[in-house]
């Protein structure tokens, strides 16, 4: 028969032959006679006979296209490969059939082949979700789980090391799309993907890759993937038209992508702005949509994969086309082979050779692990002894294939290029390609694939061989407003300045500058925008809030911009985005105007107040130690009565001030003092008239106050505009809000600053924007200016949405508006031209006093040296004591001497030396021989004893109870309880209440007797009998912390719940362990509870993972399925309707964690999380969240889960330390994270600089952790489930805590509450009330759905009939009040709450915080009210300072860092072609300006500094003047200077005149030429004349001080007016050089050339330079040519007007100026010669007293009076220097006359009596002038009343 068949296939093919053409016969022919040879040869026959048979599975969805072509292809591959291969073993395939998206089906087929068949390998299943169980079966079984359709990322071999991907990852596809949309220039795009494994699986990679070039993802849109949900769908693309982004990415299956695109078609969004971007899922599936379909996809962009063509791959395409007719009868085969076929096919060839290679594939079976017949049937499969030779054989297995070369990387098919296909009508047709390694090409075959295509225009791949929906070629935008909708765009309505913005008739009218610029901008865009401007004003028509206020209404999306002078500053820019700026900026403030100071005292300024007392005070300082150390030394000029030294030693020093000091010094100590002093003073001086020359080189109006510090430490009153940022400013400084003003009209600031601070009504100065104050000034600049430094601001923007893409385009088109004149008409229509009347309001302000801190250093040296040689002195003059001491006989007390009384002996010793004075070196004086001083009684203080401390005894607060309080208190009633047996808790309740204070037994009593009641309450006992049971699953891992806490809550639960209420049911708990990791596990226990118990409900299982299966196992049985453990937010309700979580899901805390990175203002944050269901679920909520706020995630990292990867979390650490970004955000399991943690503390990445923020996965397990672990997480952030305290949780708690020993022995309960426990409590008390309220519960059987024998187990459960009524039940029970809160599901999922802000320190985990729904952060749970929307305030406070970051600092780290090693590449402009920078380097940093050319190419930051183009050209020089050193002071000043020379002189010579010795008398004409010759010696300060009297000195002192400040101004003066001359420029006007056609320069490589002819400049006449010198030179030789342009358009040197540029010359100095200086000597002049007249006075009438009286003495007339004085005062001259050779005998010794300055203080001998004491000293005691004078006495009786030497000694 075989025979025969074979014949008849030949006689067929020879028919077919013979109705052929006869030129296709020699092509057919042989191929035909070898196939007949093929099949008579009897070695292939006898080889199958022999072969050993392995068994194989294949479950595939055999209903679908992929199932139908692949099973064709499949067979066709093994018939192939054993025709064509020497084999001994043959695959022998048992198919099954499994619904693509039935997981429990697939599942189901998996275990039938590995119990049943013991297959050594499974093909499939075909879809993801169900791989993915099915995987997790092999690595258990060690069967290797082969699929070449499941592409989804998700599954991995690192997770399920059986599986193996035959085929391309999904993710492979990603840098393909993004480099489209990188080539098109899109900056935001929207995922539209099917809600499951497989959608979701792409979307995490595509996020991360567009995040890596900037593009945002600023939505997610899931399409569920039921066949029967057009509305659905409908509603989605509502939601997608109602965006502004028009780029979407559409990931899902053929099938579904039809209905998807019919929908869109209908809706109308195929059309032009779209772009609908698909991924290989539907693009390799065009063969199977129909024509209809294809249509609705017109203008569709996609990739495909691309399997090179070949030979084999022809002919093996048309031999399956014809099996394929075969196999599926009326059905066509698709018009080329699928990709899903080839991978087939090439999956079955390696499996096929890897099974030769291995030996023990074929006839073993699978070795079993427990009794087949146990209950729990995964148990039961055993494992596959030959599954890792297998495996190994596969993965090592290479060929080349149908696809190409086939090659497994870690478990999967190797990536290759893909197709860029456009749908247009005929169907899809190839644009390009893109090629890994290369990028984007048009060709397949590029001459170089290492090539980087991105340093290339990939835009020309698409670039008008896309037709885009719509029918355009043109490459779409990439976003739009949404239909019908008009921008509402909102105005500020200013009172004033309405030159910006000017809104009328109640609003109907906007107008002003930047109004019109907005205009401008809009209009050079290249699409229109339909916007309205609405004023944001109030029913009165004024403005309705806050500049702030204005921008905040953005965030909250009630307006979609604002326009208007709006200032970009940083707090703004939280909330929204700024365009670039149109407008430059700064904040300053307006002061009044004072002409140049005329004020008296304007010479002070130069130096600070603390600059002057310091230099006096050295000055005083320094003539004391000099005086000091020259009374040291015999033969000194510094001896003398008190008063003689005062005035000496003042008058030495104080002449230092102009070097003219003429006293000898004999100390060298003092000589060096002196010398620093100098030099000293010489810096002061020069210092001085430097500022002063500052001061008067500065502007002439000088403003009233420079410095705003100024104002507020003297508590000025302080205005701003109202509404305007800057009263934030002025809070920053701390300005009391008491000072400062608000003010709405500027004609207001101006009455204002007139009336200045100390009327009530004004203020002392305005602050406000640069802007504005131009326009004030322009107004006001006679009488005010800008003072103070220019705090700035990036200028005035406009005002769009975070992440709008309108704020690129505005900011391109600002630039283009900006670079035109189109912005210097407007301004100019505006009034904003530059020129202005006013000086240009930015030149240079007064310069400031120099100040103290210039010159510490200088006093510094010489007080260092002053202080150095004083010690020195000292040492001195006390050794020189020392020794007089030890020379003198010591007497019999002198060893007893008080510390004091050795003091006094020193003091009198040291001033003893005036006995050696050159003044009285003769004299002897002793008074009862010991010198006394009364100055001691200084040292003289009471010693005041140290106050007795008490300490006050420490108060025990009951409510402040420390951790060692509790200790001490929980171990002693442990020993209590210990003794008297766990059960005696009225015991131990006692003897706490006996510990605690008074006021704790009444809060403790009655729930200690309500406890005692319910222990003992026999109801629940009796109740208990009659209730119907409810066999109610529950699966958890035994062995973890969450199990063992839970179950005894759970126990505790039902307990309570049964004893409080009346029930008819009860729960029956049937627990089955499961490990947490162990999804096969888990499946197996549900088998178990649903086929062999029944049961209605289960809870769990623990882990997220685990609990997808059994979710659908309990959809598919109706049995819900209720987990308070598994908080993935992949889990929900949507795909598996039986699943109920009663716990929050991880989701819940996304806008904690975003409230906390958005406060810190991190820019980049990195996920690190766990490699598991659990870990990736909660990513990409995550990811959008982040968007939403403007926050990047540049990269992922997953860390596997196993307990062994310590190396693996080692690299990956080393991964995350080369990334810029410093914050991540670590979502694990807590035993996890204390392993990545503690790699995280020996990286050293806990330090400072770094943030790692956990999610409550860790915060809420740290009870569980040990302090080791903790400590290597300090500086932790993190977020913590917040269970609201209540009295029934607490009592509840210490229950459970006294079952949990008895439940768990050895193990001590943890110290904290955690929320599984009280989860798990809850949803006991929910599952318990809701079974009372369904009536089938508890007494129904399942109902089966097939016949119990079958094979496919899962067929044979059945379902639960009253499972949907508990469902129902459970998600409508909110009536009962939880331990957690308010028990409350809202779609299946317990509603979410409040969370801690936690920070990890050394003692655990600290509170820092909360975050509130609907409120935000907040540092206290309490708020007033929790509706107010924290993000409006700051919600940085409550992490300022709050929060130890890793490092132990306390501030905010910045995010991000350079990585160590690493360098910056960053371009600096030195190549011409400014594009070559884009590709080639990471950044460029240089004096880069930003215009619109450039920024078509790359992101510019604000700008840093403020540019703009101008032009240079020669200046005229100054004409000099022969009579300009007359001008630096006016005529009076000169006059006056002149009269007080003369003044001074004649007081000097006046008050010289009374004093004996004085250099001042003799002839008149003598007297005339020496008192006016030393008056003017004080101009240079070289006066030679001596000074007696000590008037005199202090005359000469002030005037020399008055001279110096004289000259230094003069200097100043002359010295600002030459050098802030007018420099005129010599052209001022660009057009008259292009008019004149004169040659122009330019900085070679600049964009000025642009601007230039833009200008229309001559080509000809332009000239590019390269360095600066040649430009001077360029400029010198063209100066000529330039003066004759200038004259020919009248141009004259001689302007009226100062140009606005430049700084106006200096006035001369006015008299008014110094008034106060020539006041000061004046009145020192006139002080001192009244004070020496009234001495002479005095002096005369004692000696009329002293004689007798003659007849007519009291007689005579006033004149005769007055001629006797004169001839008194001119018998001085008999003591004139000039008459030197007079001798004076005193006591038989000769002195000069001219000594007598140290005798008498300028008193005649003629009015001396002996018993006035002269000698004035501080020193003396009344005792001492008594013994003085009585011993004067004596010799005056023994030597007569006439005794001259008596007089001189008194």
């Amino acid at each position: 028969m075989l025979i025969l068949k074979k014949w008849c296939e030949s006689v067929q093919f020879l028919e077919v032959l013979e109705m052929s053409s006869s030129k296709y016969m020699a092509l057919l022919l042989p191929p035909f006679l070898l196939l007949l040879a093929l099949q008579n040869c009897p070695l292939s026959h006898a080889a199958n006979k022999s072969a050993v048979p392995v068994n194989v599975g294949l479950i595939l969805d055999f209903e679908s296209p992929v199932g139908k072509i692949s099973n064709t292809c499949i067979s066709l591959a093994l018939e192939d490969f054993y025709a064509t291969h020497n084999h001994k073993k043959r695959l022998v395939l048992h198919a099954r059939d499994c619904k693509r998206d039935d997981s429990v089906q697939a599942a189901s087929a998996a275990f039938d082949l590995l119990k049943n068949l013991e297959v050594e390998a499974i093909l499939g299943p075909q879809t993801s979700q169900s791989a993915e169980f099915v995987a997790n079966l092999g690595s258990r079984t060690r069967v290797p789980i082969i699929s070449f359709t499941a592409t989804s990322p998700s599954l991995s071999s690192t997770n399920t090391p059986y599986f193996v991907r035959t085929a391309q990852t999904d993710a492979a596809q990603i840098e393909a799309l993004v480099a489209v949309i990188k080539a098109c220039q899109w900056r935001q795009v929207v995922p539209v993907y099917e809600d499951s494994a497989f959608g979701a699986g792409l979307i995490p990679f595509l996020t991360d890759a567009l995040q890596q070039i900037g593009v945002a993802v600023p939505n997610r849109t899931l399409v569920p993937p039921s066949p029967t949900n057009g509305d659905v769908i409908a509603g989605k693309l509502d939601e997608l038209d109602g965006m502004e982004t028009r780029v979407f990415v559409v990931h899902m299956t053929h099938m579904l992508g039809a209905q998807f695109f019919r929908k869109v078609y209908e809706k109308g969004m195929m059309s032009a702005g779209y772009v609908w971007i698909i991924t290989n899922s539907v693009g390799d599936m065009f063969e199977f949509m129909n024509a209809s379909d294809i249509a609705h996809m017109r203008g569709v962009v996609g990739v495909k994969t691309h399997i090179p063509q070949s030979k084999y791959l022809k002919e093996f395409t048309k031999k399956w086309g014809h099996r394929f007719r075969s196999d599926n009868p009326g059905t066509e085969p698709p018009s080329e082979l699928n990709k899903y076929a080839i991978w087939a096919h090439d999956t079955v060839f390696a499996l096929a050779s890897a099974v030769e290679r291995v030996a023990g594939a074929g006839g073993s079976k699978l070795f079993a692990i427990r009794d087949r017949n146990s209950t729990n049937y995964f148990q039961t499969l055993g494992t596959s002894p030959s599954g890792k030779d297998l495996l190994d054989a596969i993965q090592g297995t290479m060929f080349r294939g149908l696809g190409g070369e086939f090659q497994l990387n870690n478990g999967q098919l190797q990536s290759g290029a893909f197709k860029i296909i456009n749908v247009v009508e005929r169907g899809a047709k190839e644009i390009g390609f893109w090629i890994p390694g290369f990028g984007l090409s048009k060709n397949f075959n590029v001459k170089n694939e290492q090539q980087n295509k991105s340093s290339l225009d990939a835009g020309n791949v698409l670039n008008g061989s896309v037709t885009w929906p719509g029918g355009t070629r043109e490459v779409p935008r990439g976003w739009a407003i949404p239909k019908g909708k008009t921008l509402k765009i909102g105005v500020p309505v200013p009172r004033s300045y309405k030159e910006f913005v000017d809104v009328q008739n109640n609003g109907t009218a906007v107008t002003g500058l930047c109004i019109d610029l907005f205009k401008a901008v809009v209009a050079s865009l290249n699409y229109t925008i339909l916007y309205v401007l609405s004023p944001f004003n109030d029913s009165s028509g004024k403005m309705a809030g806050s500049y702030d206020e204005l921008v905040y209404q953005v965030y909250l999306q009630k307006y979609d911009a604002v326009v208007g002078d709006t200032t970009i500053i940083a707090n703004r820019s939280k909330y929204v985005d700024f365009t670039l700026p149109y407008l430059e900026s700064g904040v300053s403030m307006i002061v009044p105007v004072q002409p140049r100071d005329d004020n008296a005292w304007v010479f002070l300024k130069p130096m600070t107040w603390p600059l002057w007392l310091t230099t006096g005070a050295f000055f005083v300082f320094t003539g004391i130690v000099v005086w000091i150390l020259e009374r040291g030394n015999s033969g000194s000029e510094f001896q003398g009565p008190p008063s003689e030294q005062t005035g000496k030693v003042f008058y030495f020093i104080f002449s230092t001030l102009v070097f003219a000091q003429k006293e000898k010094l004999v100390s060298n100590q003092s000589r060096v003092v002196v010398i620093i002093w100098v030099f000293v003073v010489l810096i002061l001086t020069s210092s001085y008239t430097a500022s002063l020359t500052s001061m008067l080189t500065a502007q002439q109006l000088q403003p009233s106050v420079t410095d705003p510090q100024t104002l507020i430490r003297n508590k000025n009153r302080i205005g701003c505009r109202n509404g305007s940022f800057v009263v934030h400013l002025l809070n920053r400084w701390n300005v009391d809000p008491a000072k400062i003003k608000m003010f709405e009209h500027m004609e207001t600031v101006a009455d204002a600053l007139t009336k200045g601070d100390k009327h009530p009504e004004g203020i002392a100065a305005f602050f406000d924007e640069i802007p504005y104050i131009k326009i004030f000034l322009q107004k006001h600049c006679r009488k005010y200016t800008m003072a103070g430094p220019v705090y700035k601001n990036a200028g005035f923007g406009f005002v769009f949405p975070k992440g709008s893409p309108l704020v690129s385009d505005i900011s391109r088109a600002i630039l283009n508006v900006t670079e035109g004149e189109q912005i210097s008409k407007i301004e100019k229509d505006w009034g904003m031209s530059n020129k202005t009347e006013c000086l240009n309001i930015e030149t240079e302000k007064i310069s400031s006093s120099l100040s103290l801190s210039s010159f510490w250093v200088l006093f510094l040296i010489t007080g260092t040296a002053s202080l150095g040689a004083l010690i020195i002195g000292t040492i001195s003059i006390l050794h020189q004591y020392n020794k007089r001491e030890l020379g003198t006989s010591p007497s019999v007390d002198s060893e007893f001497k008080s510390l004091r009384r050795k003091l006094l002996d020193f003091v009198r010793y040291f001033d003893g030396k005036d006995l050696t004075s050159l003044a009285f070196k003769n004299r002897v004086a002793t008074v009862d021989g010991n010198q006394t001083d009364a100055a001691t009684s200084e040292y003289q203080f009471q010693v005041q004893s140290p106050m007795s401390m008490d300490v006050p005894s420490v108060l025990y607060e009951d409510a402040n109870f420390t951790d060692q309080d509790e200790r001490s208190i929980h171990d002693h009633l442990q020993t209590r309880e210990n003794a008297n047996g766990n059960n005696s808790n009225s015991l131990l309740f006692l003897e706490v209440l006996e510990m605690s204070s008074s006021k704790y037994t009444a809060l403790l009593l009655p729930p200690f007797l309500l406890l005692l009641a319910l222990q003992n309450c026999p109801l629940s006992h009796a109740a208990n009998k009659s209730a119907v049971p409810v066999n109610v699953g529950l699966i958890l891992d035994f062995e973890s912390q969450v199990r063992k806490i839970s179950n005894t809550w759970i126990s505790l639960a039902l307990e309570d719940f049964y004893a409080t209420h009346n029930h008819k049911k009860r729960l029956v708990l049937h627990a089955r362990d499961c490990k947490r990791d162990d999804s096969v596990q888990a499946a197996s226990a549900a088998i178990d509870l649903l086929k062999n118990l029944k049961v209605e409900a289960i809870l769990g299982p623990q882990r997220s993972q685990s609990a997808e299966f059994v979710a659908n196992l309990g959809s598919r049985t109706q049995v819900p399925i209720i987990s308070f453990t598994a908080t993935s937010p992949s889990l929900s309700s949507t795909n598996t309707p039986y699943f109920i979580r009663t716990a929050q899901t991880d989701a819940a805390q996304i806008e904690a964690l975003v409230a906390v990175i958005k406060a810190c203002q991190w820019r980049q944050v990195v996920p690190v999380y766990e490699d598991s269901a659990f870990g990736a679920g909660l990513i990409p909520f995550l990811t959008d969240a982040l968007q939403q706020i403007g926050v990047a995630v540049p990269n992922r990292t997953l860390v596997p889960p196993s307990p062994k990867n310590g190396d693996v979390i080692a690299r990956k650490l080393d991964e995350l330390a080369k990334m810029e970004t410093r914050v991540f955000v670590v979502h694990m399991t807590h035993m996890l994270g204390a392993q990545f943690f503690r790699k995280v503390h020996e990286k050293e990445m806990m330090s400072e600089g770094y943030v790692w923020i956990i999610t409550n996965s860790i915060g809420d397990m740290f009870e569980f952790m040990n302090a080791s672990d903790i400590s290597h997480m300090r500086g932790v952030v993190g977020v913590k489930t917040h269970i609201p305290p209540s009295k029934s949780l607490k009592e509840f708690t210490e229950k459970w805590r006294h079952r949990f020993p008895s439940d768990n022995p050895g193990a001590e309960p943890p110290s904290e509450l955690n929320k599984y426990a009280i989860w798990a409590h809850d949803t006991v008390f929910a599952l318990a009330s809701a079974v009372e309220r369904v009536a089938g519960a508890g007494s129904s059987k399942f109902l089966p759905i097939r016949d119990r024998n079958s094979t496919n187990y899962f067929q044979t459960l059945g379902t639960s009939p009253s499972g949907k009524e508990l469902l129902d039940a459970v998600q409508e029970t909110t009536r009962i009040k939880g331990l957690f809160s308010e028990f409350k599901l809202n779609n299946g999922q317990l509603q979410s709450g409040a969370f801690k802000i936690i920070n990890v320190v050394e003692r655990g985990a600290k509170e820092i915080g909360f975050w509130i729904p609907g409120f935000g952060l907040s540092k206290n749970f309490k708020v007033k009210n929790k509706q107010q929307k924290r993000s409006s305030l700051e919600a940085g406070n409550v992490l300022n300072g709050a929060v130890t970051w890793p490092g132990g600092s306390r501030e905010v780290p910045r995010g991000w860092a350079i990585p160590k090693g690493k360098t910056l590449k960053i371009g600096v402009p030195v190549q011409l072609a400014y594009k070559e920078f884009v590709d080639k380097y990471d950044a460029v940093v240089g004096d880069i300006t930003t215009i619109a050319n450039r920024s078509k190419y790359v992101d510019f930051t604000l700008p840093y500094l403020e540019s703009g183009v101008s032009m240079i050209v020669p200046v005229q020089p100054r004409d000099d003047n022969a009579w300009v050193f007359l001008k630096p002071m006016t005529r009076p000043l000169w006059l006056t200077t002149g009269a007080f020379f003369v003044l001074t002189g004649i007081v000097v010579w006046i008050l010289e005149r009374g004093c004996s010795g004085s250099e001042f008398q003799g002839p008149p004409s003598e007297q005339t030429g020496k008192v006016f010759y030393f008056i003017f010696s004080t101009l240079v300060f070289a006066q030679k004349e001596k000074l007696v009297s000590n008037l005199s000195r202090v005359v000469v002192i002030v005037w020399v001080f008055v001279v110096l400040i004289l000259t230094s101004s003069y200097t100043a003066s002359l010295t600002s007016m030459l050098t802030a001359q007018q420099l005129q420029p010599s052209v001022t006007d660009p057009q008259t050089l292009i008019r004149n056609k004169n040659r122009i320069g330019f900085r070679n490589g600049t964009f000025v050339v642009h601007l230039l002819n833009r200008l229309n400049v001559d080509p000809e006449k332009i000239k590019e330079f390269e360095d600066m010198e040649a430009v001077a030179d360029a400029l010198t030789k063209e100066g000529e040519q330039l003066a004759k342009i200038k004259k020919k358009w009248g141009m004259s040197e001689k302007t009226e007007c100062v140009n606005e540029e430049t700084e106006k010359i200096s006035s001369s100095l006015s008299l008014s100026s110094f008034w106060g200086l020539f006041l000061i000597t004046g009145t020192a002049s006139l002080g001192a010669l009244i004070i020496g007249t009234i001495s002479i006075l005095h002096q005369y009438n004692k000696r009329e007293l002293g004689t007798s009286p003659s007849v007519d003495t009291e007689f005579k007339s006033i004149w005769r009076k007055l001629l006797d004085f004169v001839r008194y005062f001119d018998e001085k001259d008999l003591t004139s220097l000039a008459f030197k050779n007079r001798v004076t005998t005193v006591d038989g010794n000769q002195t000069d006359a001219a000594t007598s300055e140290y005798q008498f203080q300028g008193q005649s001998p003629m009015s001396m009596d002996a018993p006035s004491v002269l000698y004035e000293d501080a020193n003396f005691t009344d005792q001492d002038e008594r013994s003085i004078h009585d011993h004067l006495q004596t010799r005056e009786d023994a030597n007569g009343n006439n005794s001259n030497s008596l007089s001189v000694l008194q």
